[in-house]
């Protein structure tokens, strides 16, 4: 009975070694293909939605990230619902089935872009996998991110566009 006890430990040792090791490697491979990652940003807005914002359907190439400033709605993706309220964060990962509504008697304020971050030709959230939903842990400090994005995307300077992927960044980071 002893031994069986000692091998059930060596196994269970050994698979766990193993899984740590998988794991360490996956993360290398994702950091490493996060060295030559692009960033594209196409948008960034604070919107006031109405009974009018919905969509019923969508696949769109790109990803969404918006912080709820007030309001209700239901966001779907891949047919999963979340419900994001005041203070938190949703994400619209690309290529995924998306429909969206908000409440006519409480209306969406919120802040949004579309963006897009690959790593050798593969999306972002093809390597990592984020909650769709989160409370943001300063929501005054994203909605400056936002504004950042924003002021960085209507800019005109020399470093306008990597002030703007610098705040998306930041966001997601």
């Amino acid at each position: 009975m002893h031994s069986g006890v000692w091998k059930y430990n060596e196994i269970g040792f050994w698979i766990t070694v193993q899984n740590i090791s998988e794991m360490k490697n996956q993360i290398l491979n994702v950091q490493n293909r996060l060295h030559e990652a692009t960033v594209s940003l196409e948008r960034a807005h604070l919107i006031y939605c109405d009974e009018n914002w919905k969509c019923d359907y969508s696949v769109p190439p790109f990803s969404s990230i918006g912080l709820i400033l007030q309001g209700e709605g239901v966001i779907c993706i891949d047919k999963k619902p979340i419900h994001p309220t005041a203070g938190q964060l949703y994400l619209l990962p690309s290529n995924t089935l998306q429909t969206f509504s908000t409440s006519a008697s409480d209306p969406y304020h919120k802040y949004f872009c579309h963006f897009e971050i690959s790593c050798h030709e593969t999306d972002l959230f093809e390597l990592i996998h984020l909650p769709l939903c989160v409370d943001s842990p300063d929501p005054e400090k994203s909605e400056v991110l936002f504004c950042e994005m924003i002021d960085a995307l209507n800019g005109n300077d020399i470093f306008s566009a990597l002030k703007a992927k610098q705040a998306l960044l930041n966001l997601l980071c």
